[in-house]
């Protein structure tokens, strides 16, 4: 980590405060949505739900889990 950021600092410049806030907020909605199957392996394995259940169920907890 510490030859990292010299690195990106000499590719990148210093960018902005709000360039580092919406890379941490795209990276943030992307691995959340890299969760999505990892869910429906997890509802159709430990907690023993059909495919088909746990493939309605993934996409309900996305949508619900977006709106708030």
């Amino acid at each position: 980590m510490t030859r990292l950021r010299p690195a990106l600092h000499r590719w990148a410049g210093d960018p902005p405060h709000a360039f580092w806030s919406i890379f941490a907020g795209t990276l943030i909605n992307r691995v959340g949505t890299f969760v999505e199957p990892f869910l429906a392996l997890y509802l159709t394995s430990s907690r023993d739900l059909s495919p088909a259940r746990a493939g309605t169920s993934t996409p309900r907890c996305s949508r619900s889990c977006r709106r708030r």
